[in-house]
């Protein structure tokens, strides 16, 4: 599984995800997460969110298309939640995965400090193995 927040998905975390599951045959998930505010959790209706979905398929076609040509089964699937934690947590509860890749950014001294970190919280509470990709920047 490869969980993403909304569309971002960079080649470099795809190539290694999909190629992970190439080589142990394995079928393979995007899990697209949308965050949201309450509010706007509460105001969503069925148009908005056809709509919302529509435009997240569309911005991910690419990687469908990259998966078809290299024989990978690859299914994508959203989630629209106020916490990405929590709702990758649910998930993984209720499905059968073997390894999630996540991508990471590494984080200044002075953030380490005051934020949370995620990743540290899926680490700790996630029970299957976990990859995480640290994209290196080219500039």
């Amino acid at each position: 599984m490869l969980p993403i927040r909304e569309d971002g998905l960079s080649v470099k975390k795809f190539t290694l995800f999909a190629g992970l599951a190439k080589a142990y045959g394995a079928e393979a998930e995007i899990y697209s997460i949308n965050l949201v505010n309450s509010k706007k959790l509460a105001a969503l209706d069925m148009p908005n969110t056809r709509a919302l979905l529509r435009k997240l398929n569309d911005q991910l076609a690419h990687y469908t298309k990259l998966a078809r040509f290299m024989g990978l089964s690859l299914h994508i699937k959203h989630a629209v939640t106020r916490n990405e934690v929590d709702q990758v947590l649910h998930h993984l509860a209720h499905h059968d995965f073997q390894l999630m890749v996540i991508g990471g950014r590494r984080l200044s001294m002075l953030s380490r400090l005051f934020k949370k970190r995620p990743i540290e919280r899926l680490f700790h509470d996630t029970p299957i193995n976990m990859l995480a990709f640290y994209g290196r920047d080219n500039g």
